[in-house]
């Protein structure tokens, strides 16, 4: 299938603030901080809503395992090997370890973006946090439930309304049991993102991208900057403190995004870096979840310049780094057997599943 260019475009600025997101340090707190998290977990969501499409069961267990499942076992067992290597040759420079290895084991098994407690009663367990890497497992259950939710009001009438409905009431769910427990597979936040999808999805249904206004444009960023002074959304922990503006800021970002991006590529004739931040996004999450884990030149980066009162010039130096490394495995991983098969199987078709009789 062809490529769609603003949408590739659209990823990459997605990446990018991904990356810049994890690159804030003494500015995490800031309003600046608030937009960016409002939109850039979102916005993957959007645009797969947007492309969706229903698939028979056999062919969709077959994609997400291929497509999330795969490269997230495979990101996983790198940091899990790097976090061994740290914790028992501590004088390596610049390799760091989030957690010993059998902590990173648990971190890996339990899937989620943010370390939590499991309270039990008089029993604590603390759960490390895998890292970005959580996105993929909350897609591939927000795959499933989105696929079944289209699945069954594709029967009646009306069926936009009816899944728009069903998809408030799984966000609801995410939202609410995210008080209690932080469910294992980022599952909270797998039950947010069908709203998103349907944002997606309703986009492509009534052509609000290709017939779109600039009166659509304008209400996207109003939604954008009303989210953002509301306060925080973390997708990852299924936190919000406004759960409703969250998911409109959500939305009305991510369609301003597109918006943009669509400008972009009819208007600039060089947008190589973005494109293929987007094209190769999977690769680009992966490894700079392996770079923030088990690689310490960007803190000690940014601890440099700050104590020599240079803190912005810090997150600018500490974004370039990780976008460093993020370019480099992009131009490596196409080269390297096994890595490509994982990261970038359907050129090079390396499969997990096995063919059902």
């Amino acid at each position: 299938m062809k490529r769609i260019e603003w949408i590739d475009v659209t990823r990459g600025i997605g990446m990018l603030l991904i990356v810049i997101g994890h690159s804030l340090m003494n500015y995490t707190n800031s309003d600046f901080s608030k937009a960016v998290f409002a939109v850039n977990v979102p916005i993957f969501f959007v645009l797969s809503g947007y492309l969706f499409k229903v698939k028979p069961w056999k062919k969709f267990a077959h994609g997400g395992m291929d497509n999330l499942l795969l490269p997230y076992i495979g990101t996983a067992l790198i940091i899990v090997m790097l976090s061994i290597i740290a914790v028992h040759f501590p004088h390596l420079k610049g390799l760091q370890s989030p957690g010993n290895g059998q902590q990173m084991l648990l971190a890996a098994g339990y899937g989620i973006g943010s370390p939590t407690t499991l309270n039990l009663g008089t029993f604590h367990l603390v759960i490390p946090a895998i890292g970005a890497i959580w996105f993929l497992l909350a897609m591939l259950i927000g795959n499933f439930l989105f696929n079944v939710i289209v699945k069954l009001t594709g029967l009646v009438r009306y069926s936009m309304t009816l899944t728009l409905v069903l998809s408030i009431i799984t966000a609801l769910l995410g939202f609410t049991t995210a008080k209690v427990l932080i469910l294992p597979w980022s599952i909270n936040a797998a039950l947010i993102s069908p709203i998103f999808y349907w944002f997606g999805y309703a986009l492509r249904h009534y052509d609000l991208v290709e017939a779109g206004t600039s009166y659509y444009f304008i209400v996207g960023i109003v939604l954008w900057v009303i989210s953002t002074c509301s306060g925080f959304f973390f997708m990852n922990v299924a936190f919000a403190t406004n759960p409703l503006l969250a998911v409109l800021g959500g939305m009305g970002g991510s369609y301003a995004l597109i918006v943009i991006s669509k400008w972009a590529v009819a208007h600039v004739t060089r947008l190589t870096l973005l494109t293929n931040l987007g094209k190769y996004s999977l690769i680009a999450m992966c490894f700079h979840d392996v770079d923030l884990d088990n690689f310490s030149l960007p803190n000690r980066v940014f601890s440099l310049l700050s104590t020599s009162g240079f803190s912005l010039v810090g997150v600018v130096a500490v974004v370039a780094l990780h976008l460093v490394v993020i370019a480099l495995m992009i131009i490596l991983i196409p080269k390297i057997p096994v890595l490509r098969n994982i990261y970038l199987h359907r050129q090079f078709g390396f499969k997990i599943t096995t063919k059902l009789k």
